[in-house]
């Protein structure tokens, strides 16, 4: 035999051991995967060789954890879709509008939480509301349901349904007596922007555990036309010494949780600029919030303060 036979003799014994080697290693993905195999040896080294399969090889691992990876993601994000409570989110205004909604939105997806689907349409709130583990009311202001969707949302919380107001949700459906029983005080007036402090009077709830007893905010300080004390448990309230303009004097609730049948309520006063939404310690107020009323009744609330 020739020295150049036994030379090709001798590469081709050895590209059939690399090619065996590598198929074994990413699991006979090689040829499924299409990578493209290398020149014939002829004039390629054996290292120039090695150096274009293991090139392959490489290639071949990669777009197989890319692919893992892009599957696991959806799986996650679709497993998350099934798993996470979903919130009717309503932002429809016939009154004043805020600037803040679309913050406020953007915050309460961005919780991760939940499965938010928003809407301003008052049909939505005419169908069955079941699906939903709360009906959040953020910023609404005016008249904004329909006679069919007030008796859709009274009977939604009345047997176990979740209800949240945030902010301008008190200057809501005032044509409406039962709106301000379900809230459990109706918005009166406010004074100018401005920083304040708002005085954590129970630490016991998920709206409230993570706050300081003194918590530094800026905002409108809401005034009511009553006080929901007597009929609720009051989580924080404003200390009108600190800034000016208050006219409650020193009841003045701003967030609170109440029951209404079997369902649960939750409120917060604050919320009014945009800026409130990019709060960590606002964020996880309104997730602790919204996941108690998400709850579903469980446990009663005591008015007044504290439990049963």
């Amino acid at each position: 035999m020739k020295e150049s036979d036994t030379g090709r003799t001798g590469s081709a014994g050895y590209l059939a051991h690399r090619v065996k080697d590598a198929l074994g290693t990413v699991d006979g993905l090689f040829i499924n995967a299409g990578v493209t195999r290398p020149t014939p040896l002829g004039s390629t080294t054996e290292k120039e060789y090695d150096e274009l399969f293991d090139i392959n090889v490489k290639r071949t691992r990669r777009r197989g954890r890319d692919a893992r990876r892009t599957r696991a993601s959806g799986a996650r994000r679709r497993l998350r879709r099934m798993t996470a409570p979903a919130l009717l989110v309503y932002t429809r205004t016939t009154d004043y509008r805020h600037d803040s909604i679309p913050a406020g939105l953007a915050a309460l997806r961005g919780l991760g939480a939940f499965d938010v689907e928003a809407t301003e349409d008052p049909r939505a709130l005419e169908a069955p509301l079941g699906r939903y583990a709360a009906v959040v009311f953020l910023s609404t202001s005016g008249e904004v349901l329909t006679p069919a969707g007030r008796e859709r949302l009274a009977g939604y919380v009345e047997e176990g349904g979740g209800f949240v107001g945030v902010h301008a949700a008190a200057c809501t459906e005032y044509d409406w007596p039962y709106y301000r029983e379900l809230l459990g005080a109706r918005f009166d007036r406010h004074p100018a922007l401005q920083p304040g402090r708002a005085v954590v009077e129970d630490h016991d709830h998920p709206a409230t555990r993570h706050l300081p007893a003194v918590w530094e905010f800026t905002d409108e300080w809401y005034d009511f036309r009553t006080s929901p004390r007597a009929g609720a448990r009051v989580l924080v309230s404003a200390d009108e010494s600190s800034y000016e303009g208050g006219g409650m004097g020193p009841d003045h609730p701003l967030a609170w949780c109440r029951d209404q049948g079997a369902g649960r309520v939750f409120y917060t006063a604050l919320g009014h600029a945009a800026e409130a939404y990019g709060d960590p310690a606002f964020r996880a107020h309104l997730r602790g919030g919204i996941s108690w009323a998400a709850a579903g009744a469980g446990e009663r609330v005591s008015p007044g303060g504290g439990r049963p």
